[in-house]
């Protein structure tokens, strides 16, 4: 129920906290994450760096 509260009242919580520039770039992030992981979802990209 506290989810579901916080994710409607989210920009509130956001512009309350001035939390915008970091939560724009964090998920920028995530957003580009999950694009790769469509593209190894089954073994990854390790640790760092790139696969040979």
């Amino acid at each position: 129920m506290a989810a579901g509260a916080a994710w409607l009242g989210r920009t509130t919580i956001i512009s309350a906290l001035n939390a915008g520039s970091e939560f724009e770039a964090r998920y920028s992030l995530w957003t580009e994450m999950w694009r790769l992981v469509e593209l190894h979802p089954l073994e990854g990209w390790g640790w760092a760096g790139f696969w040979p």
